[in-house]
């Protein structure tokens, strides 16, 4: 039963988890046409990927309930142990009793054989027949009680034997149930994923809608080329995004200030401010992007585009209390985008959006690349933004130190 129940668990297991389905990295449109079957292929991405969750769903309840029916089945055995021995006690009571009555039949035997009744009882049958019936009679006395004893032994073994496995099902049913729990356990871990993926997804199209709209304005046809309608201003430079401020995490692996225990990955770096509300310039010249509001993970989030003597950019800017510019506009390095947030009313804990700030900050990372962008430069994932970001570090202090002017 042990193996069977191994078995198929790992067999259910392998065929739902496989990877969650591969979201599109690279964008090559060049003209709106190209922006809206991307956008068209984000769709199906979704469909695909909430496809998954339900299918995982279903599984994680499935599992769930297997596991209750198990649990339930492991009850039913320690109630019917309980039985068995209740039954074994019973039948060893009437096996006392019956060895006492069969000790006095075979005393009364004795007696009766001493005092010749025995064949004072046989002389009294009137034919053979019933003088055989008597005999029986005598016999069938005497050997009753042992066949019963023998039938209580009998039952005392079955018992026994019923006890053992019950025991083993027991043993097999916590082999399941923690089967069962680790199965659980991998399938709410696939569910977490599947839901980033989700969230991804669900943002990039957001974006590309944004995106193709802004587009639609300033291009004068679908098929025009993206690069024709648009021109990011070049710098030569990226500069810091305050006036003021202290690097609180820089960019690479740290200890998650959320759980004080995980180490992660850190895509940027975290710039401590005075207060709320400060100013947030963009880092260079360029084009917004994207515009994220309220995200349950960063607040407020905003993407520039820029062209850094001839190399393309996209730089992030989260936690942001509020949000000063809307996809399409162009702005330049002394260009307000923001204001700083990442504390106060902005928590979740406050009753705002942001889980993922423990303060006052502003989130600042730099990618390779256009992300959300079209043309050679351009990539609509999430995880190609992360795969391109670049230590933005150089032209900021060490951590624990204070900048005072931008440059």
């Amino acid at each position: 039963m042990r193996k069977i129940i191994s078995g198929l668990l790992i067999i259910s297991m392998f065929s739902l988890l496989v990877l969650p389905y591969n979201v599109k990295a690279e964008s090559k449109a060049t003209t709106i046409k190209g922006l809206k079957a991307e956008l068209e292929e984000l769709k199906r991405q979704r469909n695909i990927n909430n496809q998954n969750k339900n299918n995982t769903r279903s599984s994680i309840n499935q599992k769930k309930q297997a596991m209750y029916d198990a649990y339930d089945q492991k009850k039913k055995a320690e109630d019917d142990i309980v039985a068995a021995n209740n039954k074994i006690a019973e039948c060893e009571s009437n096996i006392e009793k019956t060895k006492g009555e069969t000790a006095e039949i075979l005393k009364f035997s004795e007696l009766t054989s001493n005092e010749n009744v025995y064949l004072e009882y046989l002389m009294q049958s009137t034919s053979i027949a019933d003088m055989s019936m008597r005999s029986k009679a005598i016999s069938l006395i005497t050997n009753y009680n042992q066949d019963q004893l023998q039938t209580l032994s009998d039952l005392i073994e079955e018992n026994e034997r019923l006890k053992v496995e019950l025991r083993q099902k027991q043993a097999d049913l916590d082999v399941a149930i923690g089967n069962y729990n680790k199965a659980i356990v991998q399938l709410d871990l696939y569910m977490d994923e599947l839901e980033d993926v989700g969230d991804d997804i669900n943002e990039q199209i957001k974006n590309q809608e944004e995106l193709i709209k802004y587009y639609q304005k300033i291009c004068t046809s679908e098929t025009q080329l993206l690069t024709d309608c648009v021109k990011v201003l070049a710098s030569t430079s990226l500069i810091r995004p305050l006036q003021k401020g202290v690097v609180t995490s820089p960019y690479g692996s740290r200890i998650n200030p959320l759980t004080g225990k995980t180490t992660s990955f850190h895509y940027g770096i975290d710039l401590g401010t005075t207060a709320m509300g400060v100013p947030v310039y963009a880092a260079a010249n360029g084009m917004v992007a994207a515009v994220t509001y309220k995200s349950s993970c960063g607040g407020n989030i905003i993407y520039l585009h820029h062209n850094v003597n001839g190399v393309a950019y996209t730089t992030q800017y989260a936690h942001l209390l509020s949000v000063n510019v809307k996809v399409g506009d162009t702005v330049t390095n002394q260009s307000v985008i923001g204001y700083v947030g990442g504390g106060g009313s902005t928590l979740k804990k406050n009753g705002g959006w942001d889980t993922c700030s423990t303060g006052v900050h502003l989130h600042y990372a730099v990618s390779k690349g256009h992300y959300l962008g079209g043309g050679k430069d351009g990539y609509s994932s999430f995880s190609t933004f992360k795969a391109k970001m670049i230590d933005p570090g150089g032209y900021f202090p060490k951590k624990g130190t204070w900048f005072y002017r931008r440059y």
